[in-house]
């Protein structure tokens, strides 16, 4: 009798098992040794302005779009700064980032960053 992950039966849950062994050995298990490294070396106050902007942002969808805007633009402009000197090594002549946010349709453009080819 051959198993499958389908079949229910002793076999097919051996091979359930040792498949979700081989699994978790070979791609859960470095994702999970890499986060607790790295969560190791970050201190906990480092940890505790993360979550704290976080939180932050989260509130303050509620509080209006500007507002979000006003909390959101720190990461807005190291977002759009990456994408100007990406371009810009790669000779792609970018324009200065705009931080102004702009409605577009149902949704908001906190910054952009253009190109000319």
């Amino acid at each position: 009798m051959v198993g499958t992950l389908n079949h229910i039966g002793e076999l097919g849950c051996v091979q359930a098992y040792a498949f979700s062994v081989i699994v978790r050995s070979a791609m859960i298990d470095p994702v999970l040794d890499n986060l607790s490294h790295l969560l190791s070396a970050i201190s906990p106050l480092a940890a505790l302005w993360i979550v704290g902007a976080i939180v932050l942002m989260r509130v303050a969808r509620y509080g209006g779009m500007w507002i979000y805007a006003l909390v959101a633009f720190p990461g807005t402009l190291a977002h759009e700064l990456s994408h100007y000197l990406v371009a810009f090594v790669l000779v792609g002549h970018p324009t200065f980032p705009s931080l102004i946010p702009v409605r577009e349709g149902r949704a908001w453009r906190l910054g952009q960053v253009q190109c000319r080819v």
